[in-house]
């Protein structure tokens, strides 16, 4: 009984794992793309290790309209000393709210500052391919937004690096069924952006989660574009701080994801642990599909790709560890700055 239970598991994942991968590699941009103006609009604080990639594959998009923009705060020197190495086009984050993010706050001073048809927010910490814009607003021609993820890319191999490589890689696991906006790839028309929206920003920390709630509560679809994906550098040192912030937002905003998670945890531990009870080598079939399925999305950043892969397969069940324990913290630091958790 046992061992059919272990190979019914085993099929259950094995079908999952195939319509993911069908499905996620369907969402890429098609033709008679957008071709109106954008306005790319990236907020910074504080001096990226590969800020110098950030900018040059920012300036060099094969999009052929398109004007682009970064928001420092006036008394980050550092960043202002470095965009202007780069000759980019600065503007000052203006104080248009008190309850929100520095991050926000920086976006909605580039909203207001740009008379684009529409708009594409960046972050600082990513590097994006020459054709990153253009396949992005891509669906924009029949969605009001649509958005990608990014590939982690650790700049160093640590703990601490590869555990945040792990949590990371969830970010695309609801893709094709109930996509989430990612704030660091994310691209709107500009009707989208109502006084509704922009009120909503004011009040909350996580710009990410409010676009995704607001999407929803209007039924307006996110279009999720694989093909865009971009890849995030990055050298964790607080992975505490960063995974509690990840999990907070998730638990607040994306309790449908939770659920999505738990059930894949049930499915993928208990098919392992019976495996190995049962002294069945198909056990191991479990981490390398998770294991192939990633590294098909990561194909293009090959090998290392493949290593945070694998790698991700045998970390799934610390994710679990920071959902118990991201419960306890009352704050949430981002970016030198500290925030009350219940203003997510």
């Amino acid at each position: 009984m046992l061992v059919i239970i272990f190979y019914l598991i085993l099929g259950i994942f094995t079908l999952a794992i195939a319509v993911q991968v069908v499905s996620e590699n369907m969402l890429k941009s098609k033709k008679d793309c957008y071709r109106g103006s954008v306005m790319v609009i990236v907020p910074i604080r504080e001096v990226d290790p590969n800020i110098a990639e950030n900018i040059i594959s920012l300036k060099n998009q094969s999009y052929p309209n398109y004007d682009l923009i970064y928001i420092a705060d006036i008394d980050d020197k550092d960043t202002l000393e470095v965009l202007k190495k780069y000759e980019v086009h600065v503007i000052l984050s203006e104080n248009l709210c008190k309850e929100c993010s520095g991050k926000i706050r920086a976006m909605l001073t580039g909203l207001h500052n740009s008379d684009s048809d529409a708009v594409v927010f960046a972050d600082s910490d990513v590097y994006y391919p020459p054709n990153w814009l253009e396949k992005l607003v891509c669906p924009l021609s029949f969605r009001k937004i649509s958005t990608t993820y990014a590939w982690p890319y650790p700049l160093e191999w640590s703990w601490s690096n590869i555990i945040r490589s792990s949590i990371w890689l969830l970010g695309f696991e609801p893709s094709f069924l109930i996509p989430l906006v990612w704030g660091g790839s994310v691209a709107m028309r500009r009707e989208f952006i109502t006084n509704d929206l922009e009120d909503r920003l004011k009040h909350r920390l996580c710009d990410d989660c409010v676009f995704t709630s607001y999407a929803r509560e209007i039924r307006e679809r996110v279009q999720f574009v694989i093909d865009a994906m971009p890849v995030n550098y990055f050298d964790e040192r607080d992975l505490h701080n960063w995974a509690g912030r990840q999990v907070a937002y998730t638990i607040n905003y994306y309790k449908d994801m939770i659920i999505l998670f738990l059930i894949s945890f049930i499915i993928y531990s208990s098919g392992i642990i019976l495996g190995i009870f049962l002294l069945n080598p198909f056990f191991i079939f479990f981490p390398l599909l998770w294991t192939l399925k990633n590294s098909i999305r990561g194909r293009k950043l090959y090998p290392k790709s493949l290593i945070i892969s694998a790698l991700s397969s045998l970390l799934f069940f610390s994710v679990l560890y920071y959902i118990i324990e991201s419960r306890r913290q009352k704050t949430i630091k981002w970016r030198g700055n500290e925030y009350e958790k219940e203003n997510i």
